[in-house]
């Protein structure tokens, strides 16, 4: 059994996550809490969405359900996180558009 995976920038978006990663289902609507999204400038790659704890806020995205491991480390890569120590995976819960939390 997979894990689900929450995006919230480009990866939202199945023709850019499909080739990265190999995801052949669009994401699911799901809105994460108490998180909001900035851009932020980066040297490097430019200007990147950015995830940071806040009260009160909201981050829509997509969920994709069901991820396998292998999908996760090319997620991973894509992100570049040997490169990028300040990227981090966390479990969080989410909201789909039924009212349901994941």
């Amino acid at each position: 059994m997979g894990k689900n995976v929450f995006t919230y920038g480009t990866l939202m978006w199945l023709e850019v996550a499909g080739p990265i990663a190999g995801l052949n289902e669009p994401g699911v609507p799901a809105t994460l809490t108490e998180y909001a999204r900035y851009t932020i400038e980066d040297r490097d790659r430019a200007k990147v969405p950015a995830l940071v704890e806040e009260a009160g806020s909201k981050v829509c995205g997509v969920v994709y359900l069901d991820v396998q491991e292998s999908v996760i480390r090319a997620l991973d890569n894509f992100e570049d996180i040997e490169r990028y120590p300040q990227y981090e995976r966390r479990t969080v819960s989410v909201q789909l558009e039924t009212g349901e939390i994941i």
